[in-house]
């Protein structure tokens, strides 16, 4: 599994769901949800605000990253069930692998 954040746009938590009509391939028109909208379907139509503010800080640091031209890439091994995480260019060249040690600490709130 590989997540890349650069295809992601910003969602409005405070948006009403959105639906669009498409056709899947039994040839039957019926809604199908945008990504907003399963974003509302997980976190309620009208998220916590710690949980936008967070949402919105993510962004903020994707934002930095790409001020930088940078972005990181996370990859789950699937023999060792390991994520692994890169620091890439924006042409897709490794700049840094950052080890699990060092990811947890970042995630547990130590400053970079």
């Amino acid at each position: 599994m590989n997540v890349e954040l650069t295809g992601l746009g910003r969602i409005d938590p405070t948006a009403a769901p959105q639906r669009s009509t498409r056709v899947p391939s039994s040839g039957s028109a019926r809604p199908v949800a945008t990504p907003a909208a399963a974003f509302a379907d997980v976190v309620g139509a009208s998220p916590p605000p710690e949980l936008a503010a967070e949402v919105e800080a993510a962004w903020d640091a994707v934002d930095q990253l790409h001020a930088q031209q940078r972005e990181l890439h996370f990859r789950l091994d699937d023999e060792s069930g390991k994520v692994h995480v890169e620091v890439r260019d924006l042409e897709g060249n490794v700049v840094r692998t950052v080890p699990n040690t060092e990811a947890l600490e970042i995630a547990g709130g130590k400053p970079v």
